[in-house]
């Protein structure tokens, strides 16, 4: 801390470091490795091995081990000195899905058992909602937004944030209605017209800058059955293991479950609804 004049050495900051790759000394075995934080104390040393199940593997250098028990061993390692914290690069980077869900419930038994503040750097959003408590969003060495991890994401309080966490479309409008009475709010945003519930602040003629959550829009192929105002040409799809995000001609986004969208059988016209929570307002209108 340059303005309080402090300058703790490394050595002493009791900070536990975990890089984005392993780091582990190649010429070292697993159970050498993780004894080099732990002073003289063997009993540690075999707690730890015990602890992440890497004692069978105590003789073997770290090319001998699988990518997951590698990690696990780093992980090791770094407990190993007694750290009052954690500090973690990107310790997913790289891994693959099967690896990275180990990696991840490690972590989370980590933080149970030993009860150590943990701090995550991520550029994976649902890494840093599965994991974390607290959410720091940084852009250019700044905080753009900071508060509980769900709530900031479900709330970004600015278009930078919400682009940043890719929560769904930013886009800017005019409120054509508002009623608190009838607990409604429409919204005109070039051929848009969105209706949904009452937004506070929000008053009829003002101009706003809003995001559209891709996970709390309801889409569905456009059928005679669709009583939505908001028709959209489907433009692309990106299938993921178990959802897929559709993205559509006027910048709009959704996400549906892979059954839901298999069902739509290559469907091109969408009838949108947007319920509450769907719609978050970008800081104050403006003119």
């Amino acid at each position: 801390d340059s303005a309080a004049r402090l300058d703790v050495p490394a050595r002493d900051r009791r900070c536990g470091y975990l890089f984005q790759q392993d780091a582990l000394f190649p010429h070292m075995t697993v159970r050498e490795n993780v004894a080099f934080g732990a002073g003289n104390s063997a009993a540690r040393v075999d707690d730890l091995l015990a602890e992440f199940r890497i004692d069978g593997l105590a003789a073997r250098l770290p090319r001998e081990i699988s990518g997951g028990e590698r990690q696990r061993c780093a992980i090791a390692r770094t407990l190993a000195s007694g750290p009052e914290f954690l500090l973690m690069d990107e310790p997913a980077q790289g891994l693959d899905i099967i690896l990275r869900r180990e990696l991840h419930a490690v972590l989370r038994r980590v933080r149970q058992q030993f009860g150590l503040p943990m701090i995550l750097v991520t550029h994976d959003i649902s890494e840093a909602l599965s994991l974390g408590d607290a959410l720091f969003l940084f852009s250019q060495g700044r905080i753009v937004q900071q508060g509980p991890a769900r709530a900031t994401f479900e709330n970004p309080s600015s278009a930078e944030a919400a682009r940043l966490m890719g929560v769904g479309a930013v886009l800017s409008g005019i409120v054509e209605n508002s009623s608190e009475q009838e607990q409604r709010t429409v919204i005109r945003s070039g051929g848009l017209l969105i209706e949904t519930t009452f937004l506070p602040g929000a008053r009829s003629g003002d101009s706003v800058d809003f995001c559209v959550h891709a996970d709390k829009v309801r889409a569905a192929p456009l059928n005679s059955s669709s009583s939505s105002a908001c028709v959209l040409q489907l433009d692309a799809a990106d299938e993921d293991v178990d959802r897929v995000h559709l993205l559509y001609v006027s910048g709009l986004m959704a996400t549906v479950s892979r059954s839901d969208y298999q069902a739509a059988a290559g469907a091109k016209q969408w009838a949108f609804e947007f319920p509450d929570g769907a719609i978050t307002l970008l800081g104050p209108p403006h003119g």
